[in-house]
């Protein structure tokens, strides 16, 4: 039986030894295809797959189609990260546009405050000047009232609104409207 076991170990041995090999075999060739993986997912993560296509053949191909999906939701992540960029400036440009509109316009407001103010001061200037050029005697019911209606004109200016003032002063009748009109 010993020339048996004999024969028979080297056999074992022999096959063992066919049988650790092909396992390793396997198991590089797996490695392999890990390692390759592994520099296919690295280059995806720098680039799209497609700058890569040396690589795109060693990947499995649910692995492409879902890194080309993952490719395709960074552009467009990208795309509408730009685009609130571009709004957020276009609504910073409207509303200066808009604060410079209300300035323009509180400016000329102001303006034509001033200028209405100015005729009224030319307008009164002038009036007074007619009134000192005629005599008193004969226009001194007029230059009373001219006198009057300037204290109420000043008053006006510090006191209140028109209606506030109105409602102060006692009704005057249109005949006497119509002469200093």
């Amino acid at each position: 039986m010993k020339f048996e076991d004999f024969l028979m170990q080297p056999s074992e041995e022999k096959q063992s030894r066919v049988d650790l090999q092909e396992e390793d075999e396997k198991l590089q060739d797996e490695l392999n295809g890990e390692v390759k993986l592994n520099k296919a997912l690295q280059c995806a993560l720098q680039g799209p797959i497609h700058s890569c296509p040396r690589l795109s053949s060693l990947i499995p191909l649910q692995v492409q189609v879902l890194l080309a999906e993952l490719a395709m939701v960074e552009e467009e992540i990208t795309w509408l990260e730009r685009k609130v960029e571009e709004l957020k400036l276009s609504l910073y440009q409207e509303q200066r546009r808009t604060k410079e509109w209300e300035m323009l316009q509180l400016q000329q407001q102001r303006s034509r405050r001033h200028q209405k103010h100015l005729l009224c001061g030319q307008r009164n200037q002038t009036e007074l000047k007619g009134l000192e050029q005629l005599s008193r005697s004969q226009n001194y019911e007029q230059y009373k009232k001219y006198k009057f209606l300037r204290a109420r004109r000043a008053a006006r200016a510090s006191v209140g609104s028109a209606l506030d003032i109105q409602s102060m002063s006692p009704p005057r009748s249109k005949s006497n409207l119509l002469i200093y009109l």
